[in-house]
C-alpha cells in the first residue's frame, strides 16, 4: 500500500464507522413517539441527556433518530445512483463515444439545475399579484446562479 493510500486509510474507516453509526442509530429509532410527560417539560442537557426535552417532555435525541431514520434510505439510493450514473459516465467518457457523452453532460446539466429552477417557481409563486414586475425573480435567478 503507497503512503499516501496509508494516510487516507483511517479516515476512510472512521467515515465508514460512522456510516454504520448512522445507519444503526436510525433502525433505532422509535417507530412512534413515547407518551408526552409534561412534568418533564423544558428539562435540559443535563438533567435529560443527551439532547434535553421539549414542550411536551419528549427527548429530543428521539425526534433526531426519527429524522435519520426518514432521511437515511433516500439519501443512500441518491448516492448509489449517483455512484451508478458516474461510474457509466466516465467508461462513456474513457470509450470516446463523443455523441452519448455529449447527452450525458446535457443530462447532468438539466438534473443540476432543477433545485434552482423551483427556488426560481416558489419565489415566482409568493410574489403578490399587485407587483408586475420580474424583478424578485430576476434577483432570485442571479443569487442561485452565482458560484
Amino acid at each position: 500500500m503507497s503512503r499516501s493510500r496509508a494516510r487516507r486509510a483511517p479516515w476512510l474507516v472512521l467515515a465508514g464507522v460512522l456510516l454504520c453509526g448512522l445507519f444503526v442509530a436510525s433502525l433505532s429509532a422509535p417507530e412512534f413517539m413515547p407518551t408526552p410527560e409534561l412534568d418533564r417539560a423544558f428539562l435540559p442537557p443535563w438533567s435529560a441527556p443527551p439532547a434535553g426535552t421539549d414542550d411536551r417532555g419528549l427527548p429530543l435525541y428521539l425526534y433526531g433518530l426519527q429524522g435519520a431514520r426518514i432521511v437515511l434510505g433516500p439519501s443512500l439510493a441518491a448516492g448509489g445512483l449517483i455512484v451508478a450514473f458516474a461510474t457509466v459516465a466516465g467508461l462513456v467518457r474513457c470509450a470516446g463515444v463523443a455523441w452519448l457523452d455529449g447527452f450525458i453532460q446535457v443530462f447532468g446539466e438539466i438534473v443540476g439545475a432543477l433545485p434552482r429552477l423551483v427556488v426560481i417557481l416558489v419565489v415566482a409563486l409568493l410574489i403578490p399579484m399587485e407587483w408586475k414586475s420580474l424583478t424578485p425573480i430576476a434577483l432570485a435567478w442571479a443569487v442561485l446562479a452565482a458560484p
